[in-house]
């Protein structure tokens, strides 16, 4: 594949630059007039080229890339009290719809518990076991238990401990009493 011209003609310019540079005696900087001395020196490399590497071009960030970021900093800083709330909200919504979930089930529950009481043989069962209802004919027994007596008399025991006293004056009246007995008040007893 052959060069192309344009690659060509830069090749031959930066040969020419390259032999331009090394043929200059060490004694030429004196020699020269100083308005030469303040030209700018040409560059080896020929920046205006098409070729130019995107990543070295790139590397310095313009003036609007600068003032667009500040801009989305500045509206992303003002929108994201509104953002947040709406989160928040979002949050509550979210609680508020499994609390309603949970009522349902329990309004389910609660109709199904009303359907029951509505069965006559339901109540009968209910009547029995909660309340010892009996049916007309049959014989209800009632079991003593041999050890009640003993059960008794402990609960009666603990009840009289738990007991308690009852004051015939309020609780800080009776401790500055308690502590004037003891020498402790500032009053004198009497």
């Amino acid at each position: 594949m052959a060069p192309t011209s344009s690659a060509a003609q830069r090749r031959a310019k930066v040969a020419k630059r390259k032999a331009a540079a090394s043929r200059k005696p060490k004694s030429a900087k004196s020699q020269t007039s100083p308005a030469a001395r303040s030209r700018r020196v040409q560059p080896v490399v020929d920046l205006s080229s098409t070729e130019i590497d995107a990543t070295a071009a790139g590397r310095r960030l313009p003036a609007r890339t600068i003032i667009l970021g500040i801009v989305a900093v500045m509206l992303l800083s003002m929108f994201l009290p509104s953002i947040s709330t709406g989160v928040s909200q979002y949050q509550q919504i979210a609680a508020l719809e499994r609390d309603i979930e949970v009522t349902e089930q329990e309004v389910a529950d609660l109709k199904e518990r009303q359907a029951q009481f509505k069965d006559p043989d339901y109540l009968a069962q209910r009547a029995r076991e909660d309340y010892h209802y009996a049916k007309d004919g049959e014989e209800v027994y009632i079991v003593i238990d041999d050890t009640a007596e003993e059960t008794a008399a402990e609960s009666a025991a603990a009840g009289a401990a738990e007991k308690r006293t009852v004051r015939n004056q309020p609780w800080y009246i009776e401790l500055v009493d308690s502590l004037k007995a003891v020498g402790f008040a500032t009053e004198e007893s009497p």
